[in-house]
């Protein structure tokens, strides 16, 4: 299972038109993700059943993500990791990307 580390480091890994899914109370670097194809769902569920089963949470769909990433690598060449975390948290705080 990969972790948020893997995914902000390098989104394009992972297929862009798939979500993002973790326990979105406790995201940190070492969190253990999901991303999987959010339209993959039982009749009357909203996420899927993968992501239900861990207690998992829809975060963002994985080209929101790698905009997010893309945004701040354009300002900065060699963003920390801790970095990308924060601008995935601004991102999801308030729906813009983060000025560094």
């Amino acid at each position: 299972m990969p972790q948020l580390r893997d995914v902000l480091q390098d989104p394009k890994a992972f297929n862009l038109s798939y979500a993002l899914f973790a326990d979105k109370s406790s995201l940190s670097l070492d969190s253990d993700v999901l991303v999987l194809d959010a339209d993959d769902v039982e009749e009357g569920e909203e996420d899927p059943a993968e992501a239900r089963a861990a207690g998992y949470d829809y975060v963002l769909m994985m080209n929101d993500v790698n905009g997010i990433i893309s945004n701040l690598l354009a300002q900065q060449r060699q963003p920390t990791d801790e970095l990308r975390l924060d601008a995935l948290r601004f991102y999801l705080a308030r729906d813009a990307y983060i000025e560094v």
